[in-house]
């Protein structure tokens, strides 16, 4: 039996990040809040912001 662990959220933002840039050239993606901080918990959503 194979079994695929979830990507982690460093890996899914980063694949977020790329996806918005290929929209947005130059676009600047940031995390922040309480994952960008270390400080999540299990619960905790994710915060990006995006400008471009």
């Amino acid at each position: 039996m194979v079994s695929s662990a979830a990507p982690s959220l460093a890996q899914r933002f980063a694949s977020m990040a790329a996806d918005i840039r290929q929209l947005i050239p130059g676009a600047e993606v940031r995390l922040f809040g309480s994952h960008a901080r270390g400080e999540a918990r299990p619960a905790t959503d994710s915060s990006a912001h995006t400008a471009s």
